[in-house]
Parts: structure tokens; C-alpha cells; sequence
């Protein structure tokens, strides 16, 4: 922001400068000329500063974006981590009950065949 204060500042005295070498075109043609070219250079530099600022605002917004997406995708699969680890922790418990009724099971059968 600042070179682009700087460089306002620099058209507008270059623009004044030129303002009074047109009131004495005669004496001062080659000053003139100079200062049309370094006027241009100026200008040119502005634009290009001006263009670069918005394509590196517009690589901002962009990345905020990508990385909102990605932040969105990243706590969808947190959740879905979240409730397979309770779901795999449930089907833990069932196989474990499971696992005991069955040994029961083999218990009592033996125990029928003593």
C-alpha cells in the first residue's frame, strides 16, 4: 500500500511538472519528452502493482476457500472416525457377550455329559 501511495504521489508531481513544461513548449521540448516517458513509466509500474495486488487478493480469497473445504472434509471424516471407533467398540462388546454365552454353553454341555 505504501509504493502504491508512493507512486500516486510521484504521477501527481510528474503530472504537475508536466503541466509546466506545456506552458513553455519552445525551451523546454527535450524536458518535456523526458518527463512524458518517465510519466508513462510511472503509469505503467502503478498498473502493474495494481495487478499484481488483485492476483494476490484473488490467490487469497482462493486459498481461504481451499482451505475452508478442506477444513469441512477434514471434520466430516473426524465424525465418521468418531462413530466407527463406537461402533467397532459396540460390536466389541457384543462379541465379548457373545463369546461368554457361548462358553456357558460348552460349561453346561459338559456338564451334561459328565
Amino acid at each position: 500500500e505504501g509504493e502504491r501511495d508512493e507512486s500516486r504521489a510521484q504521477v501527481k508531481d510528474l503530472e504537475a511538472r508536466l503541466e509546466v513544461s506545456y506552458a513553455q513548449p519552445e525551451q523546454n521540448q527535450a524536458r518535456l519528452r523526458a518527463l512524458e516517458m518517465e510519466l508513462n513509466l510511472v503509469r505503467t509500474r502503478f498498473t502493474g502493482e495494481t495487478v499484481a495486488k488483485e492476483a494476490a487478493q484473488q490467490a487469497l480469497k482462493e486459498a481461504k476457500q481451499e482451505q475452508q473445504r478442506l477444513q469441512t472434509q477434514l471434520d466430516r471424516a473426524l465424525a465418521d472416525a468418531r462413530r466407527l471407533r463406537s461402533t467397532v467398540a459396540e460390536q466389541e462388546e457384543r462379541l465379548n457377550f457373545k463369546q461368554e454365552q457361548a462358553l456357558d454353553l460348552q460349561v453346561r454341555l459338559q456338564e451334561q455329559r459328565a
